[in-house]
């Protein structure tokens, strides 16, 4: 048997069969786009005993903005108890940020194994600070993050792992459309598991040995920012400090407040950030899609541009469908790149029936 015969029968399918293809691959897209189907995720986080809170992997508390204040700081310090669920696991876990992701970010904390790194922009550049063997399983630790005006220092258990001379920091260029996040990504993309006892942000520089001396400097001074939990509410907790810093919220349902298609146009415009490997994937995902729709279409229209046209526009409402659907999955990324590739393999597939090699095997007329 020839390959001219072998491909002559395998695409001279009747209309019935040609419909069961295109459900089979719809189901395959499907699985692979939506798959694990948890969507309207719990998002699991509860309060401690002790007024803190544990994050579930994933899950998420944020704030939309950053107290006002923050545009006017010359020094600062972050104090954080924290015990981690993730020293095993090969991630980038997000213990808290100002941020969208990892590549849009004022200043976030990100655990890798047991290594903690504090990443800050510095004048339009991110300035990094490693310290390793921070977290161990199971044990509680206080992270100390102190910019005195020119070196940035980073502490565990009031020890010294540390320190970077970054100069003055400008912080009226940060930008203030990011929210503040715990736990994870503003996206959703990077969760962290584990329990965050006490965490607050001054002004000022603040160093502590326990949780009586942080009461005690809370007292003195006020902080910026202080997660502190009230059992007896839900939904929403006050922060203490400047007054014009709005509530943490703690949704229900796991919703990261910058996981949109809106916030992901940005991915669009800078190309540089696209994974390209992504992007060839998901345009092979819908070629099959866009040639055997079309197929269908000719079959039933007897219509060249038609046939064509409708099945753009159906592959383009169908990723649009998709990427939409994903923004109710915590481990899913919504993106315009992913409609653009979706788009432009379904355009591709409906091409393939234009050529005049595939359509003397499929018999077809080209008719208007």
């Amino acid at each position: 048997m020839t390959l001219d015969i072998l491909i002559n029968r395998m695409i001279r399918l009747e209309k019935k069969y040609l419909v069961i293809l295109i459900v089979f691959w719809l189901g395959i897209a499907l699985f692979l786009t939506l798959w694990p189907f948890n969507f309207l995720c719990k998002n699991v986080v509860t309060a401690t005993p002790d007024g803190g809170f544990h994050f579930e992997s994933p899950s998420i508390a944020y704030l939309s903005q950053l107290p006002t204040k923050f545009s006017k700081l010359k020094k600062f310090s972050i104090i954080l108890e924290a015990k981690s669920d993730i020293t095993l696991i090969d991630f980038d876990g997000i213990i808290f940020g100002n941020c969208i992701d990892y590549n849009h970010q004022n200043f976030l904390m990100v655990q890798v194994h047991g290594t903690v790194e504090f990443i800050i922009n510095v004048n339009g550049i991110p300035k990094e600070i490693f310290a390793e063997g921070i977290f161990e399983k199971d044990n509680p630790v206080w992270i100390e993050i102190i910019y005195d005006g020119n070196e940035l220092t980073f502490l565990k258990n009031g020890s010294v792992r540390n320190v970077d001379t970054i100069g003055i920091l400008d912080f009226s260029s940060w930008n203030n459309s990011y929210p503040f996040v715990f736990a994870n990504g503003g996206d959703g993309m990077n969760p962290w598991g584990g329990t965050i006892f006490s965490f607050d942000i001054f002004d000022s520089v603040v160093t502590i040995s326990d949780r009586q001396q942080l009461e005690v400097i809370r007292k003195q001074v006020s902080p910026l920012i202080s997660l502190s939990a009230h059992p007896e509410r839900t939904g929403l907790y006050q922060l203490q400090g400047d007054i014009s810093t709005p509530s943490i919220v703690i949704p229900a349902i796991f919703n990261p407040p910058g996981k949109s298609l809106l916030v992901s146009l940005r991915n669009f415009i800078e190309w540089g950030h696209m994974d390209y490997t992504d992007f060839f994937l998901n345009t092979l995902l819908f070629l099959p899609f866009g040639f055997l729709l079309r197929l269908l279409l000719e079959k039933y229209t007897k219509r060249y541009y038609l046939s064509f046209f409708i099945t753009i526009i159906t592959g383009l409402f169908l990723t649009i469908t998709i990427e939409t659907l994903q923004s109710f999955l915590p481990i899913r990324y919504t993106s315009i790149i992913d409609v653009l590739s979706n788009t432009l393999g379904t355009i591709i597939g409906a091409m393939i029936i234009a050529s005049p090699w595939i359509r003397k095997l499929l018999n077809l007329q080209r008719q208007k």
